[in-house]
């Protein structure tokens, strides 16, 4: 992540040195160097020259040279290390050459991150030439067009030339810089190099913003936005670091650099703890750890607002908001690791891709550092100079890896959720069609005991009795259904819709033996045709379903009448059809007795939500249930079911 990143490259910025290989010759005790055809490519300056400090920052050119040679002091082995600091700094060095041709170098700053910087060409101790550049002056001003400040040296045959730079910063922070000195093919070629290698670390980064973004449209998941965010963030940020942004994107708008360099990130820290406390899951799996997490986030904050006061005129200490800004970054990616390894001990499994991508992070920062050091088993190469970014690109690819496979996770965990909601409401209509198949034989045995209690003699007390404990019996019944039946569904087990083959005309002889049992005057007819041996589908939901069709089409029928059923198969699939007299029933009244408690008579007692269930129920099968009214009054009702469910 970025604070990973951010955070270790500072500490690699601590010890950052030349490309070079070599460094450049020094023939005696002062600060002269010697060019000729035979020097390497590239060679480190950083222990060759002078270095003078100007606290109060009011040193002109001939001042610095009338400085007594003990104001003067040797600059560091590789790098220029003034660190924070409100002083302006000057830094001498001299060049001669040697050989019978004019020697052409270029001298590089490898930090594009300078406010201010002056260069003067002196010969014979006169001011030949001079230019003044930095990030917050026009690139225009530049010498070499470069990410850095580069500047050509022309030292002609048997000549002397100095060259003397001025080095100031409006918010006191100076990066640690490595001062090269470049032969002209070299650093051209050097160039290309670096400019490709960014191509394909930005093109890297703002590929897998994309596929985020595409991720998110496609599932709304908000932890992809919340990546793909990041990653632009990222590469914009990175932009302007590398001093790229400034060279081609925003010439004429120096301040970006400064807003980039520290309100930038504080959107980068934002959308970090965002993706990591939603990745690691910190608020509910380490609370207080989270809790830090986001304190230490806020305070991060501090900074930008302190960039923009000093941007809108107030006078501001920034090297004071710097030492705020690394302290908090060094502690919000401790928290960051320490909440991974917690939560990867809890056994969140992408907390691994976490810790894997920390330490692709590591290991490249320290393959970089040492390969700095000169140890001789891990050589200067270009892998080795550009280990930091190799191991951020890993970093990034793994992180984009643990997302998706938490995604895969929290996808499995809801169909895993929507399988059992469907099992309960599965089990819900499978015990409404229970209750139903309960109740209406009991409302038919109370309306039947009712009307014969009626008929009855009045002075047939002996049999009025009976009927008076069939009521209380059936009543108590009903009641125990309409109250208790709930308390059943705890007790029954997972169910769910279980295709099988069965036979369709044993299915259908079935449910016209159960009808026989309720039908009052009516005559039942069964006709088979052209029905297959098998049928693919639920026995135990069709069985409920058919009832239910073939208890309305008894009860609701004029005594009497004929009931048919017929069965057959089409190119698709099985059908069944009921149909039954319905001389009362139109188009519309059927329509709405497929809606939740609608009733097309009170007589016989019911609750209106068979129909209801039966659909639900062979569409769960992947079958329709319909009805429509056929001429003669007669109402028809059609179940299908294809062969293959």
């Amino acid at each position: 992540m970025m604070i990973r990143m951010a955070w270790l490259f500072s500490l690699a910025f601590l010890v950052s040195v030349s490309f070079g290989l070599g460094s450049a010759k020094a023939r005696d005790s002062g600060p002269l160097i010697w060019l000729s055809g035979q020097d390497a490519g590239v060679s480190s300056l950083s222990g060759e020259v002078e270095v003078l400090e100007d606290p109060e920052g009011v040193l002109n050119l001939e001042s610095v040279q009338a400085s007594s040679l003990q104001s003067w002091h040797r600059g560091g082995a590789r790098t220029l290390e003034v660190a924070f600091s409100q002083s302006v700094w000057w830094i001498r060095v001299k060049f001669k050459n040697e050989g019978s041709d004019t020697e052409r170098r270029v001298i590089e700053f490898r930090s594009p991150r300078i406010d201010f910087l002056d260069v003067f060409y002196l010969e014979d101790g006169l001011a030949a030439h001079r230019y003044s550049v930095g990030d917050q002056r026009p690139v225009a001003s530049r010498p070499i067009q470069s990410r850095n400040f580069a500047f050509p040296v022309d030292v002609a045959p048997a000549h002397e030339l100095t060259v003397v730079f001025r080095l100031a910063l409006k918010d006191g922070v100076f990066d640690v810089v490595p001062l090269l000195l470049w032969k002209v093919p070299e650093f051209w070629g050097q160039q290309g190099g670096e400019q490709i290698l960014l191509g394909l670390y930005l093109g890297a980064i703002l590929a897998l913003s994309a596929y985020h973004l595409l991720l998110f449209l496609s599932s709304r998941d908000r932890q992809f936005l919340r990546y793909a965010l990041f990653l632009a963030a990222l590469a914009l940020w990175y932009v302007g670091y590398a001093g790229y942004g400034y060279l081609y994107l925003w010439k004429e708008f120096p301040w970006i650099n400064n807003l980039l360099g520290f309100v930038v990130p504080s959107l980068i820290f934002l959308l970090s703890t965002a993706f990591v406390s939603n990745f690691l899951e910190t608020r509910q799996r380490t609370p207080r750890i989270h809790i830090g997490i986001v304190a230490v986030t806020l305070l991060l904050l501090v900074p930008s607002a302190m960039m923009l006061m000093d941007m809108a005129g107030f006078k501001i200490r920034m090297d004071w908001g710097l030492h705020l800004r690394n302290t908090l970054m060094h502690a919000l990616g401790g928290l960051y690791l320490l909440a991974g390894v917690l939560v990867y001990r809890q056994g969140h499994k992408p907390a691994i891709f976490f810790l894997t991508a920390w330490l692709c992070l590591v290991i490249g920062v320290w393959v970089y550092l040492l390969s700095t050091f000169s140890i001789d088993w891990i050589p200067v190469n270009l892998w080795t100079e550009n280990a930091i970014a190799i191991g951020s690109a890993l970093e990034f690819q793994l992180l984009a890896l643990g997302l998706g496979y938490r995604y895969r996770l929290l996808r499995d965990q809801a169909a895993n959720m929507e399988q059992e909601r469907f099992r309960q409401e599965l089990r819900a209509k499978v015990m409404d069609a229970m209750s139903h198949e309960i109740r209406t034989p009991l409302a038919v045995i109370q309306a039947a005991t009712e009307n014969l209690a009626e008929s009855l003699a009045k002075d047939d007390e002996r049999s009025r009795r009976r009927c008076e404990k069939i009521l209380r019996a059936t009543r108590r019944m009903s009641g125990f259904v309409h109250d208790h039946l709930g308390d059943f569904e705890s007790s029954m087990k997972e169910v769910g819709v279980v295709l099988k083959y069965c036979d369709p005309r044993e299915l259908l002889r079935e449910v016209v033996s159960s009808c026989r049992l309720n039908e009052a005057n009516q005559r039942i007819v069964l006709e088979l045709s052209d029905l297959p041996e098998f049928l693919l589908c639920d026995r135990r939901l069709m069985t409920l379903s058919l009832r239910n069709l073939a208890d309305n089409a008894v009860n609701y029928s004029p005594p009497n009448s004929t009931v048919i059923f017929r069965g057959g198969a089409d190119g698709g699939g099985v059908w069944f059809t009921i149909e039954n007299e319905a001389p009362e029933m139109s188009s519309g009244r059927l329509m709405k007795c497929f809606e939740p408690g609608f009733r097309a008579s009170h007589q016989p007692p019911g609750t209106g939500h068979g129909l209801t269930l039966a659909r639900s129920m062979i569409e769960q099968q992947g079958g329709s249930l319909t009805g429509q009214m056929l001429a003669g009054g007669l109402c028809s009702f059609r179940v299908h079911l294809p062969f293959k469910a």
